[in-house]
């Protein structure tokens, strides 16, 4: 020890302590100043990088694998609108059942995208059915239904009871209003109709409506074709 001890000098000791320092300065500095790109995915232990350790924004598209997240991985509502691409989401991508009715925004489908055999009666179509004249035809000169252009009217409920005069009975309903005019391609250009409802004299009996037919110069009664509607 006393040897030693004569052999300790002031440079001595001063030079041990600084090869002390840079040795174990070194170290440290080797540690925490690792050079770029020198950590890859072999040196990072399993499961060592947690949530908190991922900057904001710091995973990319480009640096997902494909299919590598999950339903299960995805937060709720943590995908929004504006963090999809236009077209991103395709047909075959969406689960059956997925998309309710809640989930459609009102007037998004277009009538060429709905199936018409889905669909019920809307609502105000019984009422524009109901506005259509529930009968109608185009009688002949002598006195007949023309199947073509008639509904709720046939042969049995037109009676010609003389000259220019037409009788109307047994319609399915009793009309509370009757439409006449002349056909005027059927030859009745030079003709004036007259129509009524209920019993007006000319018919025998009482009658659901008669139609009267006369020349328009001379007043006298002529048979011509005709249109009449009938309205309950």
């Amino acid at each position: 020890m006393q040897q030693i001890r004569k052999r300790l000098t002031y440079a001595n000791v001063m030079s041990s302590i600084a090869v002390f320092l840079v040795l174990g300065g070194g170290a440290a500095f080797a540690a925490t100043q690792l050079p770029k790109n020198s950590v890859g995915s072999p040196q990072i232990k399993k499961n060592a990088v947690k949530t908190g350790d991922i900057a904001r924004n710091a995973v990319r598209v480009g640096k997902l694998a494909p299919e590598a997240a999950k339903a299960g991985k995805i937060a709720k509502n943590a995908i929004v609108t504006n963090r999809l691409r236009n077209n991103a989401v395709a047909t075959d991508k969406i689960q059956n059942d997925a998309v309710t009715t809640d989930k459609v925004a009102n007037d998004a489908i277009t009538g060429d995208k709905v199936n018409e055999g889905t669909l019920g009666t809307v609502p105000n179509a019984v009422n524009a059915e109901n506005a259509a004249p529930p009968a109608f035809a185009r009688i002949t000169a002598p006195g007949g239904a023309d199947a073509a252009n008639s509904k709720n009217v046939a042969d049995a409920n037109v009676t010609k009871v003389g000259t220019g005069a037409y009788c109307f009975n047994g319609l399915p309903f009793k009309p509370r209003n009757v439409q006449a005019t002349v056909d005027w391609l059927g030859g009745g250009g030079d003709a004036i109709i007259h129509a009524s409802v209920g019993d007006s004299g000319t018919c025998p009996g009482a009658e659901d409506a008669s139609a009267r037919i006369v020349d328009a110069s001379t007043e006298a009664a002529v048979d011509r074709a005709f249109y009449i509607t009938f309205v309950n």
